[in-house]
């Protein structure tokens, strides 16, 4: 779902907003959204991405019809999920494992356990390299000054932004939950991917870009399979 959601966000900033991409990512977010309410980072990263392009070239309108369109569907995707539930009378159950689990912990746990929960993700996706070069892909992005109005800079901005929105989404209970650090592994990878390609167009040896990026993908994947 949310390798799905990027896709579709990276297809439409660089061609054009449409209402059936919207009814996509609507949704692609509640099935994220039900999954665990902490996966909406990319889903956020849609509606922010969405807003920035429709204000900046003064088109009220149509973000309108997109935010619409993509409110209903995420209405629509979540009540498909929660109707079972509420027949079965278990909807106090429902919203004391989506919402109170997380609220019961961020209230009790100090300011440190945040940044500790963090830390430990950091740790565990830095043994197998990948922690390594999105940080490097990040500063060489920093480096060269991208720019949104430049088509090939806004998939690394993409990139760097939904790494940035799933490290918060982890920090939230601060609570070093294993599951939490796999959501890191998208944009992970495709930084490290963005990196490994820089570098071949730098020495003239795209031929090994693909490669790497492969080998890069197997790396990381190995690192959620032997945790």
């Amino acid at each position: 779902f949310q390798a799905a959601c990027f896709l579709l966000m990276a297809k439409e900033v660089e061609t054009a907003w449409e209402p059936r991409y919207a009814i996509l990512q609507g949704f692609l977010g509640a099935a994220l959204f039900q999954l665990r309410a902490n996966n909406t980072g990319i889903t956020l990263l849609y509606v922010a991405v969405c807003d920035y392009d429709h204000l900046r070239s003064r088109s009220t309108g149509k973000l309108l019809g997109q935010m619409t369109a993509f409110g209903v569907a995420f209405a629509v995707g979540n009540a498909a999920c929660l109707w079972p539930i509420i027949q079965q009378g278990h909807l106090r159950q429902y919203w004391d494992a989506a919402f109170g689990f997380n609220a019961q912990y961020s209230a009790q746990r100090p300011l440190i356990a945040h940044f500790y929960a963090v830390g430990v993700g950091i740790l565990k996706t830095s043994r197998f390299g990948g922690c390594a070069l999105a940080a490097a892909m990040s500063f060489a992005a920093l480096r060269l000054h991208l720019s949104w109005s430049r088509i090939a800079d806004r998939f690394a901005i993409l990139a760097i932004a939904s790494l940035a929105l799933e490290v918060c989404s982890s920090a939230v209970s601060g609570m070093a939950f294993e599951h939490y650090f796999l959501t890191w592994l998208l944009p992970i990878g495709l930084l490290a991917g963005l990196f490994i390609r820089h570098c071949g167009e730098l020495t003239s040896a795209r031929v090994f870009s693909g490669p790497a990026f492969a080998g890069a993908c197997v790396l990381l994947g190995a690192a959620s399979l032997f945790d």
